[in-house]
């Protein structure tokens, strides 16, 4: 026979204590601190109304990137109402933003426990200086400041928001992030690999990476039918970084790569323009001296007709005749009509020599730039079919030897 044991018995007493142990040993996660950022007030003082508006716009966008930083620090504060800026309030509640104590009731009215605010100063030797502040509503208490001078380019926006990561970063305590776009060409699907660490989707060939720490990361991208694609990117404060990534089709998988193809990219756009800039000139100059050629040969034929002309005169002290310089025979002379027509025939030839010159010139611009931006690979590429393709193609200055004039000389060999 086995001994019956007998039931348990609890006092209320105790159960009322085991019920209230564990009632109290249940504490709830920390909440996270709600922030609002109430802004950036220009400051201006140089009595110019474009400098003044500058400034205002720089303020605004400085309070902009300092929201934008504020939402992408989910994982330690909560976004407060943000429908009020610091304008506002000190010109209906608190006209010194140095009073704590009524900053921080404008806080508490946003339903706000942290408080980002601050001005933009225009500097009389140039440049502007950001003055924040960041202060604990609960606390009543200023917890840290930045006086700073921005960065000579401020205008840029991407240096603008790098100022706003790093003020963000100093006033919060919370690490500078920025972010990792990628979009590929095609609307393939795979995953992305931060740091051979946690991935996301990849969606019709985009993904984002948000909050990710400054510095350098490793990315890898594994799209079904390609090989895996592994790169290393640089991420900057506040900054959305565009990652560029190739994917080479496996045997059997994708039918072409995905994305850039340095191998078959033209050369830089630049010289196309220059060529066909350079070819412009090339034809108006080549038109300039065959006009003026045939002012210089329209002079000769009318310097001929003058000589025989007089020579069939009765005067025969009148005649020039053709064994010299009849120019220098027409100035001994004094036939003025001969002179004319000699100055002129000169000044033509000049010309013609000057714009033949000039042809040549944008000739040879014109080959060089159609080289570079059509036939030469891509800088640092070696291309069988480009180099083959440069070895039969020449272009040569040429200097007639039996006559006046210059010219190009171009040899395609097949």
């Amino acid at each position: 026979m086995h001994a019956m044991r007998a039931p348990a018995r609890y006092s209320f007493p105790h159960v009322l204590a085991v019920t209230l142990g564990l009632a109290l040993g249940a504490t709830p996660a920390l909440a996270k601190p709600t922030l609002a950022v109430l802004g950036v007030e220009a400051i201006d003082d140089s009595g110019d109304a474009r400098k003044q508006n500058e400034t205002t716009e720089l303020a605004r966008l400085l309070t902009e990137a300092l929201r934008t930083r504020a939402q992408a620090a989910r994982s330690s504060f909560e976004s407060a109402n943000n429908d009020r800026d610091l304008v506002e309030v000190k010109l209906l509640d608190c006209p010194d933003d140095a009073d704590l104590k009524c900053m921080s009731k404008v806080g508490a009215d946003l339903g706000a426990k942290r408080l980002i605010y601050g001005s933009l100063k225009r500097l009389r030797e140039g440049g502007f200086a950001a003055s924040l502040r960041f202060i604990n509503v609960e606390t009543r208490v200023s917890e840290r400041t930045v006086a700073d001078k921005l960065p000579g380019d401020v205008t840029n926006p991407a240096q603008l928001k790098k100022a706003a990561a790093k003020y963000f970063a100093s006033l919060s305590g919370v690490a500078a992030t920025g972010e990792i776009s990628i979009a590929l060409p095609e609307p393939v699907s795979g995953t992305v690999t931060l740091d051979r660490g946690a991935s996301i989707e990849l969606i019709d060939g985009t993904a984002s990476l948000s909050d990710i720490s400054v510095g350098s990361h490793t990315v890898e991208i594994d799209v079904p039918g390609y090989r895996k694609w592994t790169g290393t990117i640089e991420v900057e404060a506040g900054v959305k970084s565009k990652l560029d990534a190739e994917l080479t089709p496996t045997s059997g998988g994708g039918s072409r790569p995905i994305g850039p193809d340095r191998s078959r990219k033209r050369p830089g756009g630049i010289y196309r323009i220059l060529f066909w800039s350079s070819l412009v000139g090339t034809a108006a100059s080549a038109a300039g001296f065959t006009i003026t050629g045939l002012q210089v040969r329209s002079a000769e034929d009318d310097k001929e007709s003058i000589i025989k002309a007089t020579q069939t005169d009765a005067d025969p002290s009148n005649d020039i005749t053709t064994t010299g310089d009849a120019c220098d025979e027409a100035k001994t002379k004094m036939n003025q009509e001969l002179l004319d027509v000699c100055d002129t025939g000169r000044s033509k030839a000049r010309l013609t020599n000057i714009l033949i010159g000039a042809t040549a010139v944008f000739g040879l611009a014109s080959a060089f730039f159609y080289y570079k931006g059509y036939i030469a690979a891509p800088s640092g590429e070696s291309s069988s079919g480009s180099s083959a393709l440069r070895k039969r193609f020449r272009v040569n200055p040429e200097v007639y030897t039996s006559g006046r004039g210059a010219g190009l000389h171009a040899e395609i060999i097949f």
